[in-house]
């Protein structure tokens, strides 16, 4: 009995559990221009040609409610996963996407079982379809258009190992070659559809046995979740009907349904690399980069929240860019209420050259120093970077137009053995001295002569000053010329 139980077992392995769970967060792949859809493909491409396991793509329905400011706001979005029994999360970094990991990806429950569907804990009715067949060719991206009608869409990606894949697709080739080769004798003419495969088949061959590229089982199931069972129906011929212009065609089994929506089961479908990759699925409009996000607006195409988190990328450098009057300032003050909000302890500095910035300033507890010809705001690079030589000495040089290498060393020479600006002047040679008489007599003086300024963790420097007239402006200008040579 113990013999027939290892038997059964070796006979009919339970699949590996799947343990790891990452959220992807997607791009708005249908916006993209045509190189960058084509970079972004190549990417999903070496993601699939990577993986060293089976895994399990989810898009699944969510409904968030989100706490702005003092009320609530209630949004319909999808969120993307990826499953698998190992740890991945290098490699979708590598291939370039955003992701976190899960503990676990939530499953709705199920209460009762129909034949045809589900019943679920919230009342509301499921049914599960799988993709049973494929046209030649798919375009790219193409299941976002899904995401209007179904709840779910699963894709389980089973990566075939080279030496089966290349067996598997050798008997395939030679089978149609001995079909048209069968043709031929009889005098017939080969059908269109055999040639076609054909073609396509020994492409494939190629790529396996030279290594560009892989082959893969997969499983598509959609889901659809609807209150009543007329809803269900309308949804099921809207589901069909789409699929039917892409010449997809489905199935839904009887007594299966809970298999098919977990993805235990479902019709496998066995393509290359090429063909994998047009179901790419982490398609969005939207910028929903929750739960570490923060609030920036709405989305006015989809009506969907845009939450926004800097830490998930490699470079937290933020640029807001757009026409005059489309917004930047507008958005860059929301940008900085709501990281405030979040990180009450925020450090900033703003350059302000239209002094927009002051009054969000004041209120977040900055303080705002008005660049004034009226009085000495005592920036005086020297004492400033009393603790960086090579600081203070680069922001002299990029003022004072210093640019011939002999000069910048003399400069460095004068900034190391001075306590400030004044020193330095006063020790310069003369062709120094006129480049830096305008900082300490001159009508740039203002900005480094006087009490050094007490540096706070905020500030705004406002720079359109109300006592300033155009001509010293366009005067002032003039003594700031500009560098070659980088800043050190």
């Amino acid at each position: 009995m113990h013999k027939k139980l290892l038997l059964k077992a070796k006979l009919n392995p339970q699949p590996q559990q799947l343990v790891c769970v990452y959220e992807v967060f997607p791009v708005n792949y249908v916006m993209l221009p045509k190189q960058k859809r084509q970079e972004t493909l190549g990417r999903f491409q070496r993601l699939l040609n990577s993986l060293p396991c089976q895994a399990k793509l989810t898009a699944v329905k969510t409904q968030k409610t989100l706490e702005i400011t003092e009320s609530q706001f209630t949004t319909t979005y999808y969120r993307f996963y990826i499953q698998t029994p190992e740890p991945i999360d290098w490699l979708i970094e590598q291939c370039g996407f955003k992701q976190q990991p899960l503990v676990e990806l939530p499953k709705p429950k199920t209460t009762k079982t129909f034949p045809k569907h589900l019943q679920l804990e919230n009342n509301k009715l499921q049914r599960t379809f799988t993709v049973y067949q494929l046209p030649g060719k798919l375009l790219p991206g193409f299941v976002s258009e899904l995401y209007g009608l179904c709840e779910k869409v699963l894709i389980g990606v089973k990566p075939l190992p080279p030496e089966v894949a290349s067996t598997q697709m050798g008997k395939y080739l030679r089978l149609l070659k001995s079909i048209l080769l069968a043709d031929q004798s009889k005098g017939r003419l080969p059908k269109e559809e055999i040639k076609l495969k054909h073609d396509m088949a020994q492409a494939t061959y190629q790529g396996l046995i030279t290594g560009g590229t892989r082959l893969f089982e997969l499983k598509v199931n959609l889901t659809l979740e609807a209150d009543n069972l007329e809803e269900l129906k309308v949804k099921t011929k809207k589901l069909r009907d789409t699929l039917q212009s892409r010449f997809i065609r489905l199935d839904c089994p009887t007594y299966f349904q809970q298999e098919l929506a977990n993805g235990a089961i479902g019709k496998k479908l066995v393509v290359d690399t090429t063909t994998a990759s047009t179901f790419f699925p982490f398609v969005s409009a939207d910028l929903i980069e929750s739960p570490g996000g923060m609030f920036l607006g709405i989305n006015q195409l989809t009506g969907a929240p845009v939450v926004f988190d800097p830490h998930l990328r490699r470079n937290q450098n933020i640029i807001v860019m757009g026409k005059s009057g489309s917004g930047k300032s507008f958005t860059s003050k929301i940008l900085l209420t709501r990281l405030l909000q979040k990180y009450p302890n925020l450090a900033y500095y703003i350059v302000d050259p239209e002094n927009e910035y002051g009054n969000v300033g004041r209120l977040s507890g900055a303080d705002v120093l008005d660049v004034t010809t009226e009085k000495n705001l005592g920036l005086d690079p020297v004492r400033i970077f009393s603790d960086n030589n090579d600081t203070a000495t680069g922001i002299l040089a990029d003022l004072a137009g210093v640019e011939s290498n002999r000069n910048y060393q003399e400069l460095r020479s004068l900034v190391s053995a001075s306590e400030d600006l004044l020193e330095v002047y006063q020790n310069s040679p003369p062709n120094l001295k006129d480049k830096l008489e305008t900082f300490i007599t001159g009508p740039d003086s203002f900005l480094t002569m006087g009490q050094p300024q007490t540096f706070s963790h905020r500030m705004v420097f406002n720079l359109k000053c109300a006592t300033s007239s155009a001509c010293h402006d366009a005067e002032a200008q003039s003594h700031f010329p500009s560098r070659k040579r980088p800043c050190l």
